[in-house]
């Protein structure tokens, strides 16, 4: 009888202690995003308060392509764990973790100039506070080459692709603004979708130059 009683008893608590469990994650990842968000706009600052811009296709665009976003914020972070989600279930082995290459999180492409796909002045971002610059996602950098930080785009099916849910059926998101928040899962406009049919909140989310940037 007393073993029923602490079998149902553990049963009980187990549950509880594994959701308390993930929300130290989360928590932590939240700081991780934050950290990350911090050194992006003291870089912002450092080189004339414009983004990092599209490093994927910028780097096939001129003759000096930038390094990875992971390089680039080096000097302001100096902690390499923070690129690492502690929810993360690595998707590859046998690679540098956390790299150039890999690591818990993806930058928003969308934050650039057209058609070089270089930096772009931050003043230019309508909507900081609902724009997202990082996001929880996939290890594995394919396509592009796999040489940097990668980006995610407009369409769902590369945002499906990249974009990890894995808190509580949600992400952390750092903003363009600095802050970071939690939120549950969603899907990006249909690809093939025309940046000038989204919604007002997919615009200001940050998908395509036509929502954030004027």
């Amino acid at each position: 009888m007393v073993i029923a009683i602490i079998a149902i008893l553990a049963g009980m608590l187990l549950p509880a202690l594994s959701k308390a469990r993930e929300k130290g994650r989360q928590a932590s990842c939240m700081n991780n995003l934050k950290q990350i968000q911090l050194g992006n706009l003291m870089y912002n600052q450092d080189y004339g308060d414009k983004s990092i811009g599209d490093i994927d296709n910028y780097m096939y665009n001129t003759a000096n392509p930038p390094k990875s976003c992971f390089l680039l914020l080096e000097p302001y972070i100096k902690n390499e764990s923070v690129w690492v989600c502690p929810t993360h279930i690595r998707e590859t082995t046998g690679t540098p973790w956390p790299g150039d290459w890999y690591n818990s999180y993806v930058i928003n492409q969308w934050l650039r100039i057209e058609p070089s796909c270089g930096p772009v002045s931050m003043a230019k971002i309508k909507f900081p506070s609902d724009c997202w610059n990082y996001i929880d996602a996939k290890d594995n950098r394919d396509g592009y080459g796999g040489r940097i930080v990668s980006c995610t785009v407009f369409a769902e099916t590369s945002w499906t692709g990249y974009v990890r849910w894995r808190h509580t059926d949600g992400a952390n998101i750092a903003y363009v603004d600095g802050h970071v928040a939690w939120r549950k899962s969603f899907t990006g406009p249909a690809s093939g979708t025309a940046r000038s049919a989204y919604t007002v909140e997919q615009a200001k989310f940050g998908w395509g130059t036509e929502g954030p940037i004027l």
